[in-house]
């Protein structure tokens, strides 16, 4: 298989540290954070993890954390449960797949990705951003976001590898086609996670291949906005309208959520920090909920075409919002359908939100940052 120089995909910037000689001394734990193309079982992660196994002679172990549909906020708000407590030694961020289709504000990309990167280096874990390949989304859709990482990338030396780009050329060249390498212009084929892969690969031999150099330390931030203290605040059973209507459960054994069932809901006192959103389980019995906060009323869907069964799902709200006021959730007994139900018979299961927690972050730190007067957009 041809693929393209990887000067043509490759940001270095500072490597990956001493990670080469650690991956070769000792089995490590790689993390493989990211969307519904890392969660992929026959994916590329499947085939780069045995890849990485076979060079170094060592038996690595996988933490495969694949969040579909989260983007990069979800990513975060979830990376102390499932990452940070097995302490990888490297980690594969791949969000900007996840961030194209969710299309959060991208005001709050940037601070997300440097909480993500702040976090892992903060336990000596060294990081690599991949973007992915995604052929439903122009450049002029894709870029922004690409852009929002890169800066983070420039400022924390971290090495990018831009898929995209790699497979754009290979598409262009008839190296292959896009029906070889993805189910539905995301998700790659058994091929495609190959391709993808051993693209990942020839990266990595790249990056390892250069002097290590000293990565900048963590004292600046890039950002105003504290994600690297992000963190769920979890419901609390008395903070519901009515506590007795509410059930407590977890969701795959680990993360702990409150069941909010249609006509109930929950009020937050005022404290101090912004909420960027909500994390839930979403289902056939996924709804609207309406937020009232800053003296402004929105209703928002918990539900999509994917919900025939329980996933992860965020809510980012349009402008975080200030905890310095009251504000009051409710669950609503409307909305919901899935791709699986186009008769629309998941409008007759009762409503619930089960709800994981309100994604907290502090609103500025007393940690410096680059440049004060750069834009607050980026």
């Amino acid at each position: 298989m041809k693929v393209p120089a990887t000067r043509t995909y490759v940001d270095i910037r500072h490597g990956l540290g001493n990670i080469a000689t650690v991956l070769r001394g000792r089995a490590c734990r790689i993390a493989y954070v990211g969307n519904s193309v890392t969660a992929q079982r026959d994916g590329f992660v499947r085939y780069l993890h045995a890849h990485l196994g076979t060079w170094t002679a060592q038996p690595h172990h996988a933490f495969q954390v694949g969040l579909s549909g989260m983007g990069s906020m979800g990513c975060l708000f979830t990376l102390d449960s499932f990452v940070l407590s097995r302490k990888p030694d490297l980690c594969f961020i791949e969000c900007t797949t996840g961030d194209a289709g969710s299309r959060p504000p991208l005001e709050i990309i940037g601070p997300a990705i440097e909480g993500l990167v702040r976090k892992l280096r903060a336990i000596g874990c060294e990081c690599c951003i991949l973007h992915a390949y995604r052929a439903d989304r122009s450049v002029e859709d894709f870029q922004p976001i690409i852009d929002r990482y890169e800066r983070v990338a420039d400022h924390y030396g971290i090495p990018s590898v831009h898929l995209g780009r790699a497979i754009d050329l290979g598409l262009t060249s008839g190296e292959w086609s896009l029906e070889q390498l993805f189910l539905d212009g995301i998700h790659t084929t058994t091929e495609g996670g190959r391709v993808v892969a051993t693209l990942i690969a020839r990266a990595l031999q790249t990056i390892l291949s250069t002097s290590p150099a000293a990565a900048p330390p963590l004292g600046l931030r890039l950002h105003p906005d504290d994600f690297e203290a992000a963190r769920l605040l979890h419901p609390e059973l008395q903070t519901a309208l009515l506590p007795e209507r509410c059930r407590s459960s977890h969701f795959r054994q680990v993360l702990p959520y409150l069941e909010i069932g249609a006509g109930n809901g929950l009020v937050l006192d005022a404290a101090p920090g912004r909420l960027a959103g909500l994390l839930f389980v979403a289902g056939p019995h996924a709804g609207d909920i309406v937020i009232e906060a800053e003296s402004q009323t929105r209703e928002y869907s918990t539900w999509d075409e994917w919900c025939d069964r329980d996933l992860l799902r965020s809510v980012i709200f349009p402008e975080p919002i200030r905890r310095d006021a009251t504000v009051r959730l409710t669950v609503m007994d409307r909305g919901g359908w899935s791709r699986g139900d186009p008769s629309g018979a998941f409008h007759g299961i009762p409503k619930l939100l089960k709800l994981i927690g309100f994604m907290l972050y502090d609103e500025r730190s007393s940690t410096p940052v680059v440049g004060m007067a750069f834009d607050t957009k980026n």
